[in-house]
């Protein structure tokens, strides 16, 4: 699942939803503090039925929380999701009235960034996501710790499928408000899919255990694991068997002692579970990068190593136990090995969530390795004269000083960064030909060169592919060719294999664009179809797009 950072977030949906075919790996934090799925349970709460139908005190638990949140973790995006539009309103009020208590906090408030944060219901969250999600479940036990089984939306028709939506918009955490457990549900009463899945929700929340994750804890019962195992706890480390969920599993995980929700190494064997693993072994390659992007340390151990040379084998073992022990001595016990990255990993299973439409705005957080567009802030030139008084020698030198900074730049942005630095709203026939006549001398000066309608460094430099945030607007037509496949490119790196469509939507993410239009597809599209006809790219007979494999 391409989402979800760890696997609590996403394995209900994958029980209940998809019949366990979704490939899930595992996170090397199995507790850690900001990351999972977790229940805030409210006892002192109060749902209000008739015409309120909202949990106020709850609303004020989750207003608190989202404040909090932002004083702890303000580099994490954040949504709340709520079962019915009341408990929306009263949401959205409690925070606006918190607001008034903290001004230093609005600025993550404002709905100009492009994961601004919002409150949703059931029905209108789809298709968004977060770095975390709170969600109030606002119903539950009335003043008369009466429990009554009528949830909204999620009674009716199709109720699970929008439960399905709401319970996977996080990408690392997962917190749920509700003043009842699972364990209050009598579901054994209702036929609803949704009340029953529910159900199962609340109790993995609140206790990270899914029927299927002990079962095949007690069915990995392997002498190759066991034996691994035994000589492991023998030299006093804890050993997790079968970590993760269903798709993938790791066959053995050791404990970090330092900090117990965490590990600090996972052990692949190429025993039963190996062969019969729904990871092709053509892509073993594929799922060790994967894990080491979850911020795994991977140690394999063959069966014929263990046979032939078993006491090599032990010691490269507990050496690499003990350089892990080293290397997480450094870090927060909290945090994960490494930080993971915020982009998603990987489509090797399609998310059957809900298909994303390839025009709606849609936010998508970048890493280090995609970089915000750099405008040139230190011109040197004066603006006292109008741009066509000004000797051309002085505007090719404030041109060249442009795209040294943001080569290739368009001649349009080019203009358009001249104009407002005049303070000019429009640009005037004078001023325009001023700046092409300026252009063309800085080209026969060598100080920059044209390649079509694009200005480059002279010489040339790396393309690599820049976020636009508004400044400048991310307009397809004004982006070149090379930055549009180096965007394909750095999608593919981070994410792996990926389709043809979530390819390029993520790559018009990378590059800016909060909503995909038809332009900027085909354009994308073209810019794929070149990669792909010059062999830099491949697809696959399953239309997976990857890099060609060595």
């Amino acid at each position: 699942h391409y989402r979800s950072r760890h696997e609590s977030l996403i394995a209900v949906s994958n029980r209940e939803c998809y019949d366990n075919d979704l490939l899930i790996y595992p996170s090397v934090a199995d507790r850690a503090e900001n990351l999972g799925l977790t229940l805030r349970h409210l006892p002192q709460t109060v749902y209000e039925r008739g015409v309120n139908s909202g949990n106020p005190l709850e609303a004020e638990a989750v207003a608190l929380a989202v404040l909090d949140h932002y004083r702890q973790n303000p580099d994490k995006t954040l949504m709340v999701g709520t079962f019915n539009v009341r408990q929306q309103e009263l949401i959205r009020d409690k925070v606006a009235q918190l607001r008034l208590t903290a001004p230093e906090l609005d600025v993550f408030f404002s709905r100009d960034t492009r994961e601004h944060f919002d409150v949703k219901n059931l029905e209108t969250i789809q298709g968004d996501e977060r770095d975390v999600i709170f969600i109030s479940v606002g119903f539950g036990f009335d003043v008369n710790r009466k429990l009554l089984m009528n949830f909204g939306p999620l009674n009716q028709e199709g109720g699970w499928r929008r439960l399905n939506v709401l319970i996977t918009r996080a990408r690392e955490q997962c917190v749920v408000f509700s003043n009842f457990r699972a364990a209050d549900l009598p579901f054994e009463t209702t036929t609803s899919r949704g009340l029953s899945m529910l159900k199962v929700f609340l109790a993995y929340a609140e206790s990270r255990v899914l029927p299927e994750t002990d079962a095949a804890q007690l069915q990995a019962d392997l002498p190759f694991e066991n034996a691994i195992d035994e000589f492991l706890t023998s030299h006093g480390h804890v050993v997790k068997r079968q970590v993760g969920c269903a798709g993938f599993r790791l066959d053995l995980a050791i404990v970090d002692p330092l900090a117990p929700g965490r590990y600090l190494l996972g052990i692949e064997c190429d025993g039963m579970s190996y062969h019969s693993s729904h990871v092709a072994r053509d892509r073993d390659r594929l799922r060790q990068q994967i894990l080491k992007g979850m911020g795994w340390r991977i140690q394999r151990v063959w069966s014929t190593d263990w046979y032939r040379d078993r006491s090599e084998t032990e010691r490269l073992l507990l050496e690499a136990i003990e350089k892990c022990k080293q290397v997480t001595a450094l870090h927060d016990p909290n945090q994960p090995l490494q930080t993971p990255p915020v982009r998603p990993l990987a489509h090797l299973v399609e998310e059957i969530a809900e298909p994303v439409s390839m025009s709606v705005s849609v936010g998508l957080p970048f890493d280090s390795a995609v970089i915000p567009y750099q405008i040139c802030t230190s011109l040197t030139i004066g603006t006292d004269l109008e741009v066509h008084q000004t000797r051309v020698e002085e505007l090719a030198g404030a041109i060249t000083e442009i795209v040294a900074v943001e080569s290739p730049v368009h001649i349009e942005e080019m203009i358009r960064r001249l104009r407002v630095l005049w303070g000019k709203k429009r640009a005037a026939d004078r001023m325009r030909n001023a700046i092409e006549t300026s252009i063309q001398y800085a080209v026969n000066k060598g100080t920059i060169r044209q390649e079509g309608e694009f200005l480059w460094t002279y010489p040339a430099r790396e393309v690599t592919a820049r976020y636009r945030d508004g400044d400048p607007p991310a307009r397809i037509e004004t982006i070149c060719d090379e930055e549009i496949e180096e965007a394909i490119r750095q999608v593919i790196r981070e994410q792996y294999a990926t389709q043809r469509e979530d390819l390029i939507l993520a790559a018009s993410r990378t590059l800016g664009f909060q909503a995909t239009r038809e332009q900027t597809s085909q354009t994308i599209g073209y810019a794929l179809n070149r990669l792909l006809d010059t062999g830099k790219l491949i697809q696959m007979p399953n239309g997976m797009v990857n890099f060609p494999i060595d």
